[in-house]
């Protein structure tokens, strides 16, 4: 069966392999390990806005950390911004001079609910998600036009 780090006292947290792997001997778990292309399942691009996440964040008492949902794209929407994931399918948007298309509604495991620090898991995390909001957070894009895209960098709706 597959050992995985994040359920088996988070050897994902560890950054060195052969320590990882020691980890897992010592518990009687032989281990081979897999590189892989990232941290992406479904798609390369990836977009969460922070009103999304404060929803979250006030459901649970404190401040999710962005980090949590490995975004490639983290932006601030505006005091207006009434938009789930379903409703900017299809959607063009502009970051820098990188055009994008949103393709699909990010739908979302148990990795959110671990601690970035090793520290206790929260299952109200991906229960809210997948309570209130279907399980979605986040959004997966595809790259219509490549570019430079820069921190405080706008997101614009193109023909929104």
């Amino acid at each position: 069966h597959a050992y995985r780090g994040k359920e088996n006292d988070r050897l994902h947290l560890t950054r060195d392999v052969d320590a990882a792997t020691s980890l897992a001997r010592e518990r009687g778990v032989a281990v081979r390990v897999e590189r892989g292309a990232g941290f992406f399942d479904a798609g390369t691009i990836s977009l969460i806005f922070d009103a999304w996440l404060r929803e979250l964040s006030a459901h649970v008492g404190y401040d999710v950390e962005i980090a949590r949902f490995r975004p490639n794209f983290a932006a601030s929407a505006d005091k207006d911004f009434r938009f789930r994931e379903d409703d900017l399918v299809g959607a063009m948007l502009e970051i820098g001079d990188v055009r994008l298309r949103v393709w699909k509604p990010i739908e979302r495991c148990v990795v959110p609910n671990y601690d970035l620090r090793g520290g206790e898991a929260d299952p109200r995390i991906l229960r809210f998600v997948a309570q209130e909001r279907d399980a979605k957070m986040g959004v997966y894009c595809e790259v219509l036009r490549a570019g430079t895209a820069r921190k405080g960098d706008s997101v614009r709706f193109v023909d929104r």
